[in-house]
């Protein structure tokens, strides 16, 4: 365990105030989210104010850089915190660092290139912990960093929802089971809060800004289950089950290797890693590729 990474992260934190004007970066999909509640949560706690910019990453494409750093510079962001997206591989969103004074960068991905610097405090959770990082879900480990420095304790059951979607549960699930006990929730409802995610996601990526100061905003996770972004579900629900269905019928199974390839054509882009998730679930023990058909 790198203890100087941890040192490092206290310190972004330690010199934030009131001044300062945060953006957050965050992947779109329900981990990344959750992952953004957190840090908007503890930014909130550090400098009495949201941050002033919070966007989304879709696809790596030098469009939506642009765009990210055209809301930067009209909102005056002057330090960044960025989740849950591996930076460190994606060539065309090392320039989204360059406006910044600051930058923390929290990822469980693997290290393709080391970015820390007296500018960027470059957290990645193979550094920091013995857990296996693809294990280590991001929001749990921004969960997990983030108390140490501001009590973010209220989104406990966004950081389950977040572990689910990263389907981490198993590595989790004391927590998971402590927070639900807490909340007196159950995994039905927090996976219908998944689900929403999910679903938005696929169906209105536009929207996710919208759902998630919803979350952000939100006095319980209760008062999120009648959410009106909820009925994306049943749309994105009968596509992938679909394809799911395909899967037993046409995905070729390599017996020598365990291997199965799945070639697929879909609607909606984003549906793919819904798809590979369940199909993941169903087979825990091989090898799945999921070919999407241009």
């Amino acid at each position: 365990m790198d203890r100087k990474l941890v040192e490092e992260f206290k310190g972004f934190c330690k010199r934030l105030d009131k001044k300062d004007r945060v953006a957050v970066l965050h992947h779109s999909d329900p981990d990344g989210f959750c992952s953004a509640l957190v840090a908007m949560k503890a930014v909130e706690k550090l400098t009495g104010s949201k941050p002033v910019v919070t966007e989304h990453y879709e696809y790596a494409n030098g469009k939506q850089a642009k765009e990210f750093l055209k809301a930067v510079k009209k909102k005056k962001a002057n330090k960044l915190i960025l989740v849950d997206i591996a930076i460190d591989g994606d060539g065309n969103w090392s320039k989204v660092i360059e406006p910044f004074e600051e930058c923390l960068i929290i990822d469980h991905h693997k290290v393709y290139k080391n970015l820390s610097s007296k500018k960027i405090a470059f957290i990645k959770a193979g550094k920091i912990s013995k857990k296996d990082p693809a294990q280590y879900a991001c929001s749990k480990l921004c969960y997990d960093l983030f108390i140490k420095v501001a009590d973010v304790s209220g989104l406990d059951w966004a950081t389950c929802i977040g572990i689910m979607g990263d389907m981490t549960f198993r590595s989790w699930k004391p927590f998971v089971k402590k927070v639900i006990a807490k909340r007196k929730l159950d995994l039905k409802k927090l996976c219908k809060l998944l689900d929403t995610i999910a679903a938005t996601e696929v169906m209105a990526p536009k929207r996710m800004k919208t759902l998630l100061n919803e979350f952000y905003s939100a006095k319980k996770p209760k008062d999120l289950l009648k959410s009106k972004f909820g009925k994306y579900i049943a749309s994105v629900k009968k596509e992938r089950d679909l394809l799911i269905y395909g899967f037993g019928k046409k995905a070729e199974y390599f017996i020598d290797l365990e291997l199965f390839i799945y070639e697929i054509s879909v609607k909606r882009e984003g549906i793919k890693s819904y798809v590979v998730n369940e199909i993941s679930q169903l087979n825990p023990d091989k090898t799945v590729i999921v070919i999407q058909d241009a």
